[in-house]
């Protein structure tokens, strides 16, 4: 699921264009003498049929202990925005498009909505997308969620960088002075929250009581649900979580 394509499409481009490292490894060992062509190529066949054999096997498991299955590799982006259309066409919604409704209809009404935290362009599980990257061109995107209408607010999303405590801070100070905005910060797992765990012990926990502050401030956990957190993350305040849920 995580595609560095989405975002970062000519980087990745160039690097799919460079040999492998095993392979340029092992032309430079041939080329020294260290080791043959023949012995290279039999290592990699044996390598090749442990994998193989391994795949056989799992055909003959019968029990899997994961909760969730992709059916295919990454499609592509087309494929993912062609599903939307598909399920808007059937009055059906899943997580994604039902985000993507709600923040369209809070900028249909001029509540200005500003998401951060990391990769939330393109979503933890690669399925938000709120970011369309040019394939050909660098640095060339749509964030098609700013065009819903020409008198609508605007919308801000934008990857923040690993400094959890700095981002959370800034954006708890930001829905502080703009009270009517939508503000979110979304922690893509439980170690980047527990990175901003002082800003939530310090002045969204205690924030009415120690600063006689209110703050409409919105933390997302995406993987809060899945058992994938951290292990602090059962001292989020009981408000934030209404908030996030």
């Amino acid at each position: 699921m995580d595609e560095p394509m989405f975002t970062q499409p000519l980087m990745y481009k160039q690097i799919k264009k460079q040999k492998g490292v095993l392979q340029t490894f092992a032309e430079k060992l041939i080329a020294e003498g260290v080791v043959t062509t023949q012995h290279y190529e039999e290592e990699v066949a044996r390598y090749d049929k442990i994998c193989e054999d391994a795949y056989a096997h799992s055909k003959d498991e019968k029990i899997l202990h994961i909760k969730h299955w992709l059916d295919s590799p990454w499609p592509g982006l087309s494929r993912i925005l062609k599903g939307r259309a598909t399920m808007v066409s059937q009055r059906e919604c899943d997580w994604a498009l039902g985000e993507y409704m709600a923040f369209g209809s809070l900028l249909k009404k001029g509540i200005h909505v500003r998401l951060s935290g990391q990769d939330v362009e393109r979503g933890t599980f690669s399925h938000r997308h709120h970011v369309l990257h040019d394939q050909n061109v660098d640095k060339r995107i749509c964030i098609p969620m700013n065009y819903i209408s020409p008198d609508q607010a605007p919308y801000t999303v934008c990857n923040s960088s690993l400094s959890e405590y700095g981002v959370l801070g800034f954006e708890l100070g930001f829905a502080m002075a703009s009270p009517n905005a939508l503000v979110l910060w979304e922690a893509q797992f439980g170690d980047f929250h527990n990175t901003a765990q002082c800003i939530l012990d310090q002045f969204i926990s205690s924030g009415q009581a120690k600063w006689v502050r209110q703050n409409g401030i919105v933390l997302l956990l995406p993987h809060g649900m899945e058992g994938m957190v951290g292990t602090k993350n059962h001292d989020l305040p009981h408000s934030v979580f209404i908030k996030a849920s």
